[in-house]
């Protein structure tokens, strides 16, 4: 059987990564730019693990840190906050 520091299956495990990143961060992309955070947040679990496969820790947590901020209510909260405060400011400031 295979084993941690199997420098075969290392190589095999970059090769895999470096394949599936151009799909995984088009898959962020198209995430991000329709606004589906879960989409985004997929994407950023597959290359966490990938990355994490391979030892490539700085990748790995971005990856965590990117997945965490699209899972979390936190950016979506802001944006409804900055929305239902512009609606106030221009309730308040009638047709202009």
């Amino acid at each position: 059987g295979r084993v941690e520091g199997d420098e075969d299956l290392l190589r095999e495990t970059l090769v895999f990564l470096v394949n599936d990143l151009g799909r995984i961060v088009s898959e962020m992309r198209e995430g991000a730019t329709s606004g589906d955070l879960d989409r985004v947040a997929r994407a950023a679990h597959e290359l966490k693990g990938a990355a994490g496969n391979c030892g490539a820790t700085a990748l790995a947590a971005v990856a965590d840190r990117l997945e965490a901020t699209a899972r979390g209510a936190g950016p979506r909260d802001t944006l409804l906050a900055v929305e239902r405060e512009v609606e106030r400011e221009c309730e308040r400031s009638g047709p202009i």
